[in-house]
């Protein structure tokens, strides 16, 4: 992770040193802060720390990973509204349900019994919305013709990786935080594998 911070900080200082477009210029940038969030978790993690004990039957939240997702998710929204052209208020609108769909499934993991699932279903709810606006702002993109643009490739992978990786989080959260399904070492193994991805 650290790795692929320092490779994004230089491609950003690079576009900005060829007076590249602003996409050119700032997303990198985003990708570095993203990267470099997902390693001060990690790091956390590994050290043994970035666990809170909710309560004594349940194990411990992993509170750093959703930390780590407050401040990186709504970057890569704000990196893909920007390249997908969608207006302030739709990317504010798209930041708001991402707060709030992180912070129902933190809630959801820190109370034990069936109620963590009313929060972890509104978690859904509300990650609906930015899936369809998501898909909609690549439906106009064709519509405007621009599935062509030299970006169009990039901005549709980065679209469908985003969102299926959002839902295998949601899959995630099922097995570790809501059901504890699978052990600590298999659940790092998997993060690791979506955060890569």
């Amino acid at each position: 992770m650290l790795t692929s911070t320092l490779f994004f900080a230089a491609a950003g200082l690079y576009h900005a040193d060829q007076n590249s477009v602003t996409v050119l210029r700032t997303t990198p940038f985003m990708c570095a802060s993203i990267t470099l969030i997902s390693s001060v978790s990690y790091l956390l993690l590994a050290t043994g720390h970035g666990l809170f004990a909710a309560c004594p039957d349940h194990r411990p939240v992993q509170y750093a990973r959703y930390i780590e997702w407050l401040i990186s998710t709504p970057v890569m929204l704000v990196m893909l509204s920007t390249v997908g052209a969608l207006t302030v208020d739709t990317c504010c609108f798209l930041v708001f349900l991402d707060l709030v769909m992180v912070l129902s499934g933190l809630t959801g993991a820190m109370i034990p019994g069936p109620a963590r699932w009313v929060f972890f279903s509104f978690g859904v709810i509300c990650l609906l919305p930015i899936l369809g606006v998501l898909f909609h702002s690549w439906e106009s993109w064709k519509k405007a013709g621009l599935q062509n643009h030299p970006s169009a490739s990039a901005y549709q992978n980065a679209l469908a990786v985003l969102m299926i990786t959002w839902i295998l989080y949601g899959v995630m959260w099922v097995l570790t935080d809501g059901t504890s399904a699978v052990c600590r070492d298999t659940e790092a193994a998997l993060y690791l594998v979506l955060d890569v991805i």
